[in-house]
């Protein structure tokens, strides 16, 4: 199990899981989750046509300090969004 860093548009979530791909699904089912047990805390979310899922840190925080959006594979992995969704329950 590795610790990962999930993100699409304004969606990030720290999660522990056991590959990249099921870190995106798990992140976004903990997201309905946790908004389905306390509605009050309901954040919207928008997300990308992209997932990316990294070990280091969020993408979008690295190219905030940076100003260069840069990608090191195969530390980070891109998922279209679409296939995150096709297996998340409750979508």
């Amino acid at each position: 199990m590795a610790k990962y860093y999930v993100e699409s548009g304004n969606f990030r979530r720290i999660i522990i899981s056991d590959d990249p791909f099921n870190a995106c699904v798990s992140s976004l089912e903990s997201h309905i989750k946790d908004c389905m047990n306390e509605p009050e805390q309901f954040v919207s979310i928008e997300l990308e046509e992209n997932f990316v899922v990294s070990e280091k840190g969020f993408l979008s925080c690295r190219e905030e300090l940076t100003g260069v959006f840069s990608i090191s594979i195969p530390d980070e992995k891109i998922y279209h969004t679409d296939e995150i969704l096709d297996e998340v329950d409750g979508v």
